[in-house]
C-alpha cells in the first residue's frame, strides 16, 4: 500500500503536468488513429496495431477511444474493443485517485 501512496503523492504534486501529459498523449493517439484510418481507406502502409495499443496504454486512452468513435476505426477488433475502454476506465480512476489526494501532506 505504501507504493500507491508514494505514486499518489508524486502525481498530486505534479498534477498539472500529469494532466498535460494525458492530454498530449491523447491528441497524439487520436492523430495516429486518424492517420491509420486514412491509410486503410487509401490502401497504403498502415500504422501497426502494436503502436496504436502502446500509445493507448502509455496515456493516450482517451484519444484512442475518441479515435475509435470518430473515425469508426478498429471498432470490430476484439483487442481494441476491450483494451481501449479498459484503459479509459483505468486512467479515469487514476485521475480521480490523484485528484483526491491532499496537497502538501507528507
Amino acid at each position: 500500500m505504501m507504493e500507491f501512496e508514494l505514486v499518489r503523492e508524486f502525481l498530486s504534486v505534479n498534477f498539472n503536468s500529469f494532466i498535460l501529459y494525458i492530454v498530449l498523449m491523447s491528441i497524439a493517439t487520436l492523430i495516429f488513429f486518424g492517420i491509420d484510418k486514412y491509410k486503410a481507406i487509401t490502401r497504403k502502409w498502415r500504422v501497426p496495431e502494436a503502436v496504436l495499443l502502446s500509445l493507448t496504454a502509455i496515456g493516450g486512452a482517451f484519444g484512442g477511444l475518441l479515435g475509435m468513435l470518430v473515425f469508426r476505426h478498429k471498432i470490430r477488433k476484439p483487442m481494441f474493443f476491450i483494451i481501449v475502454p479498459l484503459a479509459v476506465i483505468l486512467y479515469t480512476a487514476l485521475i480521480i485517485y490523484v485528484a483526491s489526494a491532499p496537497y502538501g501532506v507528507t
